[in-house]
């Protein structure tokens, strides 16, 4: 199994981020390497610092405009489940279809039983 299918994308910068960790060292260590040509070295430093410098672009665009796509999926789908167990009567009550949110206390509703 690669890694790839294993990953699970756990907001809207992940992508981003995977980016910046791969291609910033490789050029960094391409710009050391090559030192001694100071045109190439300070060429590789800056195409190297283009995807940390998009990753905080991205981030302040998304925490400005957008905050909920900064959230993972998982407490994205935690967090509706929660919106939608309070829109009951009892709040403690869970039907299982939801996703199992993490409290200890919570009654869980039998399969097929929506009150």
């Amino acid at each position: 199994m690669t890694a790839s299918r294993t990953l699970r994308v756990r907001s809207v910068l992940n992508s981003l981020l995977w980016l910046t960790a791969v291609a910033t060292p490789v050029f960094f260590g391409a710009a050391v390497a090559l030192r001694d040509d100071l045109l190439i070295a300070r060429a590789l430093i800056g195409v190297g610092s283009l995807p940390m410098l998009s990753v905080l672009g991205w981030f302040g665009y998304f925490a400005l405009r957008r905050p909920e796509m900064l959230q993972s999926e998982d407490f994205q789908l935690r967090h509706e489940a929660m919106q939608l167990s309070q829109g009951r009567n009892d709040p403690q009550m869970v039907p299982r279809s939801a996703v199992a949110l993490p409290n200890p206390g919570a009654r869980v509703l039998p399969a097929g039983s929506t009150t």
